[in-house]
């Protein structure tokens, strides 16, 4: 994971993995970056701290693209299951998920609203890909 200056001119490692990275998005305060790192053998939705360098896996054999919730406490994902592809909420403190859509679905990309009220998110529930 690179950081970089609004001009792209001066970059900054801020880690290395091994294997590929994807989807990096800022938390709110700014201090964490939540990104996918995927090799031969997996993929694992992550978190940065910015100013330790260390990383810490959120969810694991999952290479779905994530997003944060508006005070940076609760983690968006999509993550398959026995019903299908559905979106989970994660409390980033303890790890606990929970399921928020219901039924047989197939859900990705979701993310947040501006308010953390709302979500939005592509479903192919009903065949053919939509915007919910």
């Amino acid at each position: 994971v690179f950081s970089s200056n609004i001009s792209g001119i001066i970059p900054q490692q801020l880690t290395s993995l091994g294997g590929d990275v994807a989807f990096p998005v800022w938390s709110p305060d700014g201090n964490r970056v939540l990104f996918v790192a995927m090799n031969e053998d997996s993929a694992n939705v992550m978190i940065l701290d910015t100013e330790s360098g260390e990383s810490s896996v959120v969810l694991a054999n999952n290479g779905n693209p994530a997003d944060w919730g508006p005070r940076g406490e609760r983690i968006l994902v999509t993550k398959d299951d026995a019903n299908g592809r559905g979106l989970y909420l994660i409390i980033v403190a303890t790890g606990a998920e929970e399921r928020v859509d219901t039924g047989s679905t197939n859900d990705a990309y979701a993310r947040w609203g501006r308010n953390g009220a709302a979500v939005v998110y592509e479903s192919s529930r009903n065949g053919n890909p939509e915007i919910y």
